[in-house]
């Protein structure tokens, strides 16, 4: 779980001796941090699923070079198992094409994440228990 502690006054209604609220004493104060910690969180969850992604890509990943190398390695092995080592080698293209994007997505969220975060400076935020700095 992940909570934000943050005071937002939208301010004073007035007595209520009317039915209709003046705008010009109405004085917001943090009415937008709850958005920008909306986002954040939003963004820090996405990096956690792109880097199990990304993890389990790199092992796909290996394990394809891993049978490639295995069945070169083979005598006539170029030869004789030349459709598993194509098979293997697109989908190692793939995955080389999917880790680079993910990367990218990873790096241009964090640059995101790190800029919301900063608005939120000194906003008492608790993510599974600890405080965040």
């Amino acid at each position: 779980m992940t909570a934000m502690v943050c005071p937002v006054s939208i301010g004073a209604f007035g007595t209520g001796d009317s039915d209709r609220v003046d705008p010009t004493a109405l004085n917001p104060e943090n009415v937008y941090h709850p958005m920008i910690f909306s986002l954040w969180h939003f963004l820090s969850e996405g990096q956690d699923e792109h880097a199990l992604a990304l993890r389990r890509d790199n092992a796909r990943l290996s394990a394809a070079a891993e049978v490639v190398s295995e069945r070169r390695g083979q005598l006539f092995g170029s030869w004789r198992h030349s459709t598993v080592i194509s098979q293997n080698e697109q989908e190692m293209a793939a995955l080389r094409e999917r880790i680079a994007e993910l990367k990218q997505t990873m790096s241009e969220e964090g640059r995101r994440a790190v800029t919301l975060m900063s608005a939120l400076a000194g906003m008492p935020i608790i993510k599974d228990g600890e405080w965040q700095s």
